[in-house]
């Protein structure tokens, strides 16, 4: 096994996240849902097709390799279908074994990103090392919880030696370079944007922003919060937020 070839390859930390007891009676329940939904979107490419079911923004795309006499089902996970345009260049692809899957590595205005290309069985043969590409950028929230721990430091040394510093407004995204297009966050939560639902669940739409000194916001994007991760917590204003998602996107003009 090749180095890319170690790092994870499934979804089932995103599904867990989106919807209860997920097993694969459920995958099997769900895929045919999807295949005989006459209003799923279905999107083809050599012999991968990409069908894409229920309403907007989440979604659910099966994706299956077309064989002789049977088409085999290959992965099924949650889609976002967004409108949020961000410019990535692309450092690196790090290509699923089944060739239709993949998670890209690169930069977003300086920031190091990386992220699951949901499109990816589409567009592949569009991707050029070093280049610049639109996509569509959205988050799932694995956690979202209140920091209540190193809110404060003191600086031990140097020129300020004794000040205490507040970390209550930092905001930070910090990829997970294994489990790709997993992520770390820190935010000041500001308010929930609205509400959407699917399978069953209710989702808070959490705008995310980056934000820089120099530029002010660096990138943001969407951020679907399931109100079971959040359990009995109800975010404050100002509430100092932590947590960990899962970031994924589609080059822009693919729907």
């Amino acid at each position: 096994m090749n180095e890319e070839n170690k790092k994870y390859e499934s979804h089932g930390n995103n599904w867990s996240a989106f919807t209860d007891n997920f097993d694969t009676a459920k995958i099997i329940e769900l895929a045919k849902t999807v295949v005989e939904d006459k209003k799923s979107i279905f999107k083809k490419n050599g012999d991968f097709l990409g069908t894409i079911g229920f309403e907007s923004p989440l979604r659910v795309l099966a994706l299956s390799l077309i064989e002789k006499e049977n088409a085999k089902l290959y992965s099924l996970y949650p889609f976002f279908q967004v409108s949020n345009p961000v410019n990535v260049e692309i450092s690196k692809i790090h290509e699923w074994s089944n060739k239709g899957e993949a998670v890209i590595e690169g930069s977003i205005g300086g920031v190091a990103v990386n992220f699951f290309d949901t499109l990816y069985f589409l567009n592949k043969e569009k991707y050029k090392i070093g280049g610049t590409y639109q996509f569509n950028i959205s988050g799932l929230a694995h956690s979202f919880t209140k920091r209540t721990k190193d809110l404060q430091f003191v600086a031990d040394s140097g020129p300020i030696k004794g000040e205490k510093f507040d970390t209550t407004r930092v905001t930070s995204y910090i990829p997970n370079h294994v489990f790709g297009g997993e992520f770390s966050y820190y935010s000041p939560f500001e308010s929930f944007s609205g509400i959407v639902e699917s399978l069953g669940s209710k989702f808070y739409h959490y705008p995310f922003y980056l934000r820089n000194i120099e530029d002010g916001i660096a990138f943001s994007f969407p951020l679907f919060v399931r109100e079971q991760i959040l359990g009995d917590y109800k975010p404050e204003i100002n509430d100092p937020i932590a947590g960990t998602g899962w970031l994924q996107g589609y080059l822009i003009g693919s729907l």
